[in-house]
């Protein structure tokens, strides 16, 4: 370390003393060359950095410029859109009521005709109630091998009456 000469401060005209005439022994301190080095070229780098922040700066702002109109457009029909959505869920939402509205007139007259069908049945129950019980004693019957045909067996006819028939069929044919 060096040790420079005394240096002797002075009041300057018009300020206070603030040294009052003192000496004072300033010490310097040599920087390493290295250090100095390292300093500089960090300090170009981050000039060379800002330079290339600010022309970047710049771009982004033009392709902002360009886009400004392109979202605008975009923002129109978004809003357009959105009209047509708002209407949309009006429509639906007055279908919806209407179709409410609706299955509550449906639920009313099934209810009815429920009630209607019930007391019908209710009305005609014995009869019902009989058919069903032929139903399982002919069921029955048809298990245990009872025939129920429809048509009668035809009876043979007395021998007399087959003469007669024959003698009519003669007279026809003659």
């Amino acid at each position: 370390m060096a040790v420079l000469p005394t240096i002797k401060c002075e009041q300057l005209p018009g300020h206070p003393n603030i040294f009052e005439s003192k000496t004072v022994n300033i010490r310097v301190v040599e920087i390493p060359a290295p250090w100095l080095w390292i300093s500089g070229i960090f300090f170009l780098i981050n000039i060379i950095f800002f330079i290339i922040l600010t022309i970047a700066l710049v771009k982004v702002m033009q392709v902002a410029q360009e886009m400004k109109p392109k979202i605008e457009r975009i923002s129109d029909r978004l809003d357009s859109i959105s009209e047509k959505v708002d209407t949309i869920a009006g429509e639906v939402q007055g279908r919806v009521t209407d179709l409410s509205q609706t299955s509550g007139k449906l639920l009313t007259t099934a209810e009815a005709f429920t009630s209607a069908s019930s007391q019908l049945v209710g009305r005609f129950a014995p009869y019902i109630a009989g058919f069903g019980l032929v139903l399982k004693a002919y069921q029955m019957a048809k298990e245990h091998g009872v025939n129920f045909s429809r048509k009668p067996k035809p009876k043979a006819l007395p021998a007399r009456a087959k003469e007669a028939a024959k003698a009519a069929a003669e007279k026809l044919k003659s």
